[in-house]
């Protein structure tokens, strides 16, 4: 086996060069990695097949790269190598990359669609958030709530960051944490320290809810409620490991309660393929653990722009969340944090 002498290997459609060297230029000249990039890397007139298949097993994980226009004539060969050391080596990641002009529904190879993306679309390549998701890909980390206030890149004395690990309004806390929120949060600080489950609540969105959503985690853990939120939990393309669907099932069973946020766009379609798994829960009574909540949040506008009626029953027969026309909605965020807490104000 020759040694891994690079972190990445990075496997793309041609039509999509530009937008992938950018990325490439990042990773090595700021993230302090070391890719496998065959614009940089192969020599004229040497075997292209043998000199791809060498960077493939040189790398310790490879990146696909999928934008507009689909797998390019080179990729099926390389998918189908790295997958193959996937299947061999625990500690082989295949990272699926989707490009900004990434269609909505991108037609991935079977095994790799059960791989987690790292997902530019409707982004620049400048996304700090997305740019740290795929480092921590590529070394095979947990992305946490972002990248740390105090981390720098390899090799440089100059601070990595330019947005704050927890981008919150001061604002917006003073508009939604009200003296009846705060009140909650002091009671259910007492009455957390007697709770077994992992965590308060599991958050389902559709991801082009994602930074209403993430904002409403982080209130949340703010007054010291600790959400199961995705993109704080899962590892890009973690190999040897349950699917992502096998993750979110075992974390709703670790959850003492489920948010199902409703956007204009809807929900995700991840949520119908768990909605089984949810209802299960909620059925299922633990031993000295309080019923399983189920919680529709419907976020701004969703009403004005969906058919509400089109979404499960088990999400209609529940009791609603409405954030009306704004994110900073101090009485939807009391009802929101009531729910999750089974606290009432006053009581």
């Amino acid at each position: 086996m020759p040694d891994k002498k690079h972190d990445v290997f990075l496997s793309y459609n041609s039509d999509d060069l530009e937008e992938v060297e950018t990325l490439v230029n990042y990773l090595e000249d700021k993230a302090g990695l070391k890719p496998w990039f065959d614009k940089w890397k192969l020599i004229g007139g040497e075997s292209v097949i043998k000199n791809l298949s060498r960077g493939l097993k040189a790398s310790t994980t490879c990146a696909v790269f999928v934008g507009k226009s689909g797998e390019g004539p080179w990729q099926n060969r390389e998918v189908e190598s790295a997958l193959r050391q996937q299947t061999k080596n625990p500690k082989y990641r295949v990272i699926p990359v989707l490009l900004p002009d990434a269609p909505k529904e991108p037609e991935l190879p079977l095994f790799l669609a059960g791989n987690m993306w790292v997902d530019f679309r409707g982004k620049k390549l400048d996304d700090d958030r997305t740019l740290w998701e795929l480092e921590c890909g590529i070394l095979g980390k947990e992305p946490g709530k972002g990248r740390p206030k105090s981390i720098t890149y390899k090799g440089s004395n100059t601070p990595a960051v330019e947005k704050i690990a927890r981008p919150l309004k001061k604002e917006g806390i003073k508009k939604i944490f009200t003296p009846a929120v705060e009140e909650i949060a002091r009671r259910f600080k007492e009455e957390r320290i007697e709770k077994t489950l992992e965590f308060d609540v599991f958050l389902s969105y559709n991801s082009s809810d994602l930074p209403a959503v993430k904002e409403i985690a982080f209130w949340l853990e703010e007054m010291g409620i600790k959400p199961w939120f995705d993109k704080w939990e899962l590892i890009s393309a973690s190999p040897n490991m349950p699917s992502s669907s096998d993750l979110v099932k075992e974390a709703l069973q670790q959850s003492a309660c489920c948010t199902v946020f409703v956007g204009p766009s809807g929900i995700w379609p991840w949520d119908r393929e768990i909605q089984a798994a949810i209802t299960t829960r909620a059925n299922t009574r633990r031993a000295g653990q309080p019923i399983f909540r189920v919680i529709p949040v419907l976020l701004p506008f969703a009403v004005e722009r969906m058919d509400l009626s089109l979404l499960p029953d088990f999400l209609l027969s529940a009791p609603w969340v409405e954030f009306r026309q704004t994110l900073d909605d101090a009485e939807a965020f009391l009802h929101l944090v009531c729910e999750i807490t089974g606290i009432t104000p006053g009581q």
